[in-house]
């Protein structure tokens, strides 16, 4: 990511300046909350600032920065202590052997819904940040119909 990067803003008093290190503060402004949109950060910047950038110039520099606008993953919500339980089972089991892991009997259950609603929500995110917490939206399980799936499998079966 480049940082300090000129950027080009209009002052309340109509001049044009040119203000290195401005990309930055917009990147802050992007990190405080990934879910708004190009308007809601040109407010903010306005806000943080007092000064007057077009939504296009406020675009340019999170694009130059390497940031651009993408629908956000949608992933199932896992609170942060589910995911500590998580890790630390992992960590518990990683020096299993083949022979351990067959004596587990593993089951899962799916739930595919009939009308699902786009509801795309859209964050600003650089290419490797897909998957990262800021970037997702968390989804919980709901009505709507559909059809729910559930398997057993065996390592010894």
């Amino acid at each position: 990511m480049k940082l300090g990067l000129e950027v080009h803003v209009h002052a309340v008093d109509g001049h044009q300046y040119s203000l290195i290190g401005t990309s930055i503060h917009i990147v802050r402004i992007v990190k405080s909350n990934r879910q708004q949109s190009a308007r809601q950060l040109q407010s903010n910047f306005v806000q943080s600032t007092g000064t007057v950038a077009i939504i296009k110039t406020i675009k340019r520099a999170l694009h130059e920065a390497g940031y651009h606008s993408r629908v956000a993953v949608r992933k199932p919500l896992i609170s942060a202590k589910n995911r500590r339980d998580r890790l630390q089972w992992c960590r518990q089991h990683q020096g299993w052997t083949d022979e351990q892991w067959k004596n587990v009997i593993w089951s899962d259950e799916s739930r595919f819904t009939l009308f699902k609603s786009d509801g795309r929500t859209r964050v600003w995110r650089l290419p490797k940040e897909k998957y990262d917490i800021d970037c997702v939206v968390p989804t919980v399980k709901h009505g709507g119909g559909g059809v729910m799936v559930w398997i057993v499998l065996h390592g010894n079966l």
